[in-house]
């Protein structure tokens, strides 16, 4: 892989230029060869004030690790047991969970110059009260309401008479500015959330069981408070112990919600002379109307994932014989309609598509391990990055700069990648396992 300079030397720019954005991503994806020699390493950088800053964080070995452009070399800002993390939405804080043996039993959280470290909530607090005594309760989801509160839910992980757990289906609120963390919704009132683009709601969404209670999809506000029930659905078998809990998509507006459901028996194969079974395409208006508005013949493990725009989706349908065992990656208008087949392969070779977060543009991987692949409705896929370099990890910092990890042999590379300028950067290698990389700008 040709290589620019160290990350200490390298001047990087956020210029929101949607054109300019869109004119380059089309000849990448038209399979242009913009893959140049190493340019000359200019003196190191200093930051410029009200400038935009890369920041990129990961997990190795254990420790959190920031590297922000200006930095000469990544600094870790935290040591010992370090199982995720999560920058903040300007950058300026990394949360993440913390335990032996990748158990995540407590939360933390630093800021990126790696001072003012502190534990939001621990073990002792988090299975205060003793409900389940066989179990010990994790952390699960954590995500950003702000630069200052988080949300969270926890996963129960049984310890005796043998391993197994499920979620918890709760809901918590931690404020970084008085240090106070509150349960909000107690167990079986909370779920696997998704927070509106305007943060002023949270759609959860609790399972149900199996030919039992169904699973119910719900509008709280920011507090955890004014619940609406968006839409009840019989909860689908998944031929193990876990329960389902469908994708929830909000619309840049924050008017409304789509997901996908699929039938209740669409993980079992259907018999000769059977109608096929399908996912039903949803959409949950926020002021409480939901309907119906395509079914798609979607596998089971490749759901329907919507575009940030909500124009288009994606997901994997079987392709002939289920015992041939291939799968074909489709792409569809936001409403299900117009499918186009992108890619066949085999169920485990050809993975979901991963829309970017803020673009209508998607990466996926077909093929020999690690092979991605960038794509947008109307243009060929092209290898990404150019160079065809294999990518075991991927986040994107904006529209444009992605951070991938590469792994030539024991150790992950992690490379910047620009879209405008796809000779990647060398930023760090890592030895201490799995990355788990965050990328964002920041002021």
């Amino acid at each position: 892989m040709a290589r620019r300079s160290l990350p200490g030397r390298i001047t990087w720019r956020h210029v929101p230029r949607r054109r300019a954005v869109l004119i380059v991503l089309a000849l990448a994806l038209a399979g242009c060869n913009l893959t140049a020699a190493p340019t000359a390493a200019p003196p190191p950088v200093e930051s410029v004030p009200g400038e935009s800053r890369l920041v990129v964080s990961w997990i190795d070995g254990g420790s959190l690790v920031v590297w922000r452009s200006g930095d000469a070399q990544p600094r870790r800002i935290a040591a010992g047991s370090v199982v995720r993390s999560l920058l903040s939405p300007a950058g300026t804080h990394v949360a993440f969970t913390r335990g032996p043996a990748g158990s995540a039993l407590s939360l933390w959280v630093v800021d990126v110059d790696g001072v003012a470290e502190r534990e939001l909530i621990g073990p002792d607090r988090l299975n205060a009260g003793g409900e389940q005594v066989e179990f010990t309760r994790h952390i699960g989801q954590v995500a950003w309401l702000d630069e200052t509160t988080l949300l969270f839910n926890t996963i129960f992980v049984m310890t005796v008479p043998a391993p197994g757990g499920g979620k918890a289906d709760d809901l918590w609120r931690a404020d970084l500015d008085s240090g106070q963390v509150t349960r909000v919704l107690p167990d079986g009132q909370g779920g696997d959330f998704a927070i509106s683009p305007d943060g002023s709601r949270l759609a959860l969404v609790t399972p149900g069981g199996y030919a039992g209670a169904p699973g119910l999809i719900r509008l709280v506000d920011a507090q955890g408070q004014a619940v609406t029930d968006l839409l009840s659905f019989d909860a689908p078998a998944t031929a193990s112990e876990y329960a389902f809990y469908p994708r929830l998509h909000w619309l840049p507006d924050s008017s409304a919600l789509l997901t996908a459901i699929p039938d209740p028996d669409l993980i079992y194969p259907t018999l000769p002379g059977e109608t096929p079974r399908t996912a039903a395409l949803w959409r949950l208006d926020t002021a409480g109307e939901s309907r119906e508005i395509n079914r798609v013949a979607a596998n089971f493990f490749g759901l329907p994932r919507w575009s940030p725009s909500g124009a288009w989706l994606t997901y994997l349908a079987q392709v002939g014989r289920v015992e041939d065992n291939t799968l074909a990656l489709v792409l569809a208008r936001g409403d299900g309609s117009e499918p186009e087949q992108l890619r066949t392969g085999a169920a485990g070779a050809l993975e979901p598509a991963a829309w970017h977060p803020t673009e209508d543009f998607f990466t996926f991987t077909a093929g020999a391990p690690g092979e991605m692949w960038l794509a947008r409705p109307g243009m060929a896929a092209a290898r990404f990055p150019p160079g065809g370099e294999p990518v075991f990890a991927l986040a994107w910092a904006d529209a444009t700069t992605a951070i991938i990890a590469s792994a030539p042999g024991g150790e992950y590379s992690l490379w910047i990648v620009g879209l405008n300028d796809p000779t990647p950067a060398s930023l760090a290698v890592v030895s201490g396992g799995y990355p788990s990389i965050n990328a964002r700008h920041s002021p």
